[in-house]
């Protein structure tokens, strides 16, 4: 019954578009009110094994191409992806509309691989009010979620691997707005995991970066490079319960405005967590070769002599950056500093720090700028509009530190709890580890510590880690 009203649907929709002009006329305009947008929605399949030949209606007869797709799919569709991998782009050539947009979704959680094959972007998403569902993107020869259009929600995705010599993101929200990105992984080579390029109001919510590598070979900025999540050149958009993990030669979660004419203000850091910038995954210190990859025209290095690299979380640039909120962070074992804010040269006011652990970090910092132990350097202090009800070892132990306990949403915490990490058993299949796991485990850390900390507090005794700012 259900196939037989589905082909219905394709015919009838068919026809209607065919004979649109004729039937505006004669039909009354109360007519199609009555029948309402959902009447006219349809559910299609595709399948590697299908055939465009077919109705696309049902499994069975399922269709093989996304660019046959877009031909039929209307404001208001579902278009269901069976499992198996595609050799072939996501890149639809028609948007959805506020009350009707299209969905994408995999037939089965994390079983649908969209593969570029270091040919195509992946998910090339340009057009508005897409709702992407479930699926893995992975080898694309630039970025492999490249999302341009607005208004658009995906939903439990994964992406691994952007191009590694160019300027590439795994997850790249550019010049765009409204979007969404709930429960996602992003790992891999690329130069940036996650990052919001000039655009505002888009949230990223509980995403876990794990960046691995980039060689830059046709890209001549800085070597080595790596980031976790960032918002660059762009305002009011929200990062929330996201994770930043690893080997990280710039930062793991940062705010930059790299122009004077350029801003980044009203942004939101919020129950996030940064572990290991700079840090090889086994605790040890990630050291680069004095020479880039090659082959490359590329000449410029990296010095990590100057301060703010290799950081857990960090405000840069010198364009505006004022009025972010960084809130209920938990930074770990950075080889740089916890927390970094260099804006020398930039017009900056009202950023705040609020309930921000920091915790093992400056594993391997400059003595010239705080040296080994170090979590931040107090002379940025005064980047600082308001600096208060922070946890900061071997500054202060007056605050009571992040709060991970429950989740972020848009902007408010609720009651609803964060734990168990809600893509726990897809980075256990892709990544073969548990963030569950992992920060649990430094978090139990830092409360024995605490607990140390505040007894040697009581016995009137001062901490190796506090001489450098407390005393003469």
């Amino acid at each position: 019954m259900q196939r037989g009203y589905s082909y219905f649907m394709i015919v009838l929709r068919s026809y209607l578009r065919h004979y649109r002009p004729l039937l505006v006329v004669c039909i009354p305009v109360w007519l199609c009110l009555l029948c309402g947008k959902s009447a006219w929605a349809a559910t299609y399949y595709i399948s590697p094994m299908g055939n465009d030949q077919q109705n696309g209606a049902a499994r069975e007869s399922a269709w093989a191409t996304f660019v046959h797709a877009w031909t039929v799919i209307q404001p208001g569709d579902t278009l269901i992806v069976l499992d198996g991998v595609y050799n072939q782009g996501i890149e639809p050539q028609v948007s959805g509309t506020a009350d009707a947009p299209i969905t994408v979704r995999a037939d089965r959680d994390g079983q649908v691989i969209i593969d570029g094959q270091d040919q195509r972007i992946p998910v090339y998403l340009y057009r508005d009010y897409y709702i992407i569902e479930g699926i893995v993107a992975r080898n694309g020869n630039h970025t492999v979620y490249f999302i341009s259009g607005s208004n658009n929600i995906l939903r439990r995705v994964s992406g691994y691997n952007a191009n590694l010599d160019v300027n590439s993101d795994v997850f790249a929200i550019y010049d765009s707005h409204n979007n969404l990105i709930e429960d996602c992984l992003a790992a891999g080579t690329g130069r940036k995991m996650v990052m919001i390029y000039w655009g505002s109001h888009n949230t990223v919510r509980r995403c876990f970066a794990d960046w691995r590598q980039w060689d830059g070979r046709q890209w001549c900025d800085d070597w080595p490079w790596g980031d976790n999540l960032q918002i660059y050149n762009s305002d009011d958009n929200i990062i929330e319960n996201s994770i930043g993990y690893g080997s990280v030669a710039v930062w793991s979660l940062a705010i930059q405005a790299n122009k004077p004419d350029l801003s980044a203000s009203g942004n939101q850091i919020l129950g996030s967590i940064a572990i290991d910038a700079g840090m090889n995954h086994d605790g040890t210190v990630k050291s680069w070769p004095t020479t880039r990859p090659g082959p490359t025209d590329c000449t410029q290095l990296r010095s990590f002599d100057w301060p703010g690299q290799r950081a857990g979380v960090a405000l840069y640039g010198n364009g505006r950056i004022a009025d972010n909120t960084l809130r209920d962070l938990f930074v770990y074992g950075s080889a740089g500093l916890g927390l970094t804010a260099m804006l020398d040269g930039s017009t900056y006011s009202n950023n705040q720090v609020d309930h921000v652990t920091l915790f093992r970090n400056g594993l391997d910092n400059r003595t010239h700028w705080g040296g080994i132990g170090a979590e931040l350097r107090p002379e940025e202090m005064g980047s600082w509009a308001s600096f208060t009800n922070n946890w900061v070892e071997g500054f202060d132990e007056s605050g009571e530190g992040a709060r991970l306990t429950n989740r972020y949403v848009n902007g408010q915490l609720t009651n609803q709890p964060l734990w168990p990490w809600p893509m726990e058993d897809r980075a256990q299949a892709e990544l073969g580890l548990s963030p569950t796991n992992l920060v649990t485990g430094l978090l139990e850390q830092w409360q024995s510590s605490t607990i140390a900390v505040q007894d040697f507090l009581r016995d009137g005794r001062l901490l190796p880690a506090f001489r450098s700012i407390c005393e003469p």
